[in-house]
Order: structure tokens, then C-alpha cells, then sequence
């Protein structure tokens, strides 16, 4: 029961991050920024989003989290 209870969490927190992502999107967008790639992969890990801001490229972690403040303090540093 537990493992059934895993999965099910994990599933909710990976289409939360999912719709986060895509909200972030979407705020980027309309403030004028275009994307360049979506949960890029390398060698030292993920980037959730990478945008275009005329010269500026913006590489952005997208937290999902109850509060705002919450989602703030997610980031660990890796």
C-alpha cells in the first residue's frame, strides 16, 4: 500500500511541476520573452526553462509549491 501511495505522490508532483513550468511559460511570454528550450538536459543536470530576452538568455528553475514563499525556498542550490 505504501509503494501504491509513492506513485501516486509522484505522479501529482511531476504534473504539478508540469503545469508550473507551463504557467511560468506563459508569464515569460507575456512579457516578451521567447523560449529557446524546455526542461534541457546536460550533463550536470535539468533547466527547466531557457528564454530569450532580446540579447539575454534567462535560464529558469520552476518551483511548484503550497505558497509562494514555499516554492521560493525549494531551490537547493544543485
Amino acid at each position: 500500500m505504501a509503494a501504491d501511495a509513492r506513485v501516486l505522490r509522484g505522479d501529482r508532483n511531476h504534473r504539478a511541476g508540469r503545469l508550473a513550468e507551463e504557467s511560468a511559460l506563459r508569464e515569460y511570454e507575456r512579457a516578451g520573452h521567447r523560449l529557446v528550450a524546455a526542461r534541457w538536459r546536460g550533463k550536470r543536470g535539468e533547466v527547466d526553462l531557457i528564454l530569450r530576452d532580446g540579447p539575454t538568455l534567462v535560464f529558469a528553475e520552476v518551483k511548484a509549491g503550497a505558497t509562494h514563499a514555499a516554492a521560493w525556498a525549494a531551490p537547493d542550490g544543485r
